[in-house]
């Protein structure tokens, strides 16, 4: 093997492992909802999850948007919640808006049990809609903010 071959062998190595490196190192807030189709008037939950990717997080806060227009929220549940005290709680705030804000004495890493290894990802709430009428629309995480349990308040790289 030439050592030109060698060196394009490191570099490439080296540029993956930091791509990975990065990308695992971003929080991580998604929607997850088993339903993808409604019928008119059929209810469905969207919950909001956070994945920390191993990081030690305290704080998140931001808000979700929905096309008011075809979905009606009825319910907000922040039960079973990883948030401890809610600074705001999830509440629609104008047409189509849902604003949150909330801490995590003690910062939250997706490790749920000293027993368990992995992470997981911990849920924040959850939304209850029902379809006014028939059309395509899309519920979003609009903007978002997590703070990392470093005691300084550093912004966490989130991907959404």
């Amino acid at each position: 093997m030439t050592k030109f071959s060698k060196l394009k062998i490191i570099i490439l190595f080296s540029v993956f492992y930091f791509l990975f490196y990065l990308q695992a190192s971003a929080a991580s807030l998604k929607l997850t909802s088993p339903v993808s189709e409604i019928g008119v008037g059929s209810q469905f939950q969207v919950d909001l999850t956070l994945d920390t990717q191993g990081e030690e997080v305290n704080a998140i806060e931001g808000g979700i948007s929905f096309p008011s227009a075809i979905l009606e929220l009825k319910e907000i549940k922040d039960g079973n919640s990883i948030i401890n005290f809610w600074i705001e709680k999830p509440a629609q705030k104008g047409n189509g808006l849902v604003q949150f804000s909330g801490v995590i004495p003690g910062g939250f890493n997706g490790v749920l049990s000293p027993y368990y290894k992995g992470g997981k990802p911990g849920r924040i709430f959850g939304l209850v809609f029902s379809a006014k009428k028939e059309n395509v629309g899309a519920i979003e995480v609009k903007s978002a903010s997590v703070l990392l349990n470093d005691g300084k308040g550093t912004p966490a790289n989130v991907q959404i």
